[in-house]
């Protein structure tokens, strides 16, 4: 069938890759299955170990921002160090260490996610297709005659 309608010719095209991606789930489960372990073990890695230092170092961060807020008598948010004599130099520290410590636990956070939501949606998808490629192997299995029946065609 030809089409002339480029709209047409998109609609196929998007159908033939669509069909192309769900043969080649059904043909690659396991290698999805090993990225999708292996994301979500990532994920699990990213929680267990470096997330943990992070914490270490912005508990660090909001000690000294803590005590400078007790001083100041105003939120830390609101604290102008430049208006300070005594700790500006701690007051500027702590607000660096504040901004850089919240993105980097914001980025982590993000990325471990991220991370995770992968993984678990590659091992549904390897499911999908080890269920297809599991439906296509019956049907081959069906459809050949059983190995007992071969034998008495061999006897009779």
């Amino acid at each position: 069938m030809k089409a002339n309608n480029p709209i047409i010719k998109s609609i196929m095209d998007l159908i033939s890759y669509i069909d192309f991606l769900i043969v080649s789930v059904i043909k690659n489960y396991r290698d999805i299955f090993k990225a999708g372990v292996f994301l979500c073990g990532l994920a699990v890695a990213g929680l267990s170990q470096p997330f943990v230092d992070l914490i270490k170092m912005d508990y660090e961060t909001r000690k000294l921002a803590f005590a400078i807020e007790a001083q100041e008598g105003i939120p830390f948010e609101k604290v102008s160090c430049e208006t300070m004599t005594e700790q500006k130099s701690e007051c500027l520290q702590a607000k660096y260490e504040h901004e850089s410590n919240f993105t980097i636990i914001k980025m982590g956070a993000n990325l471990i996610a991220f991370f995770g939501v992968v993984g678990y949606a590659l091992v549904v998808i390897s499911l999908v297709g080890f269920l297809a490629n599991s439906k296509d192997e019956y049907k081959k299995k069906r459809d050949q005659k059983p190995s007992w029946r071969k034998r008495e065609n061999r006897t009779g």
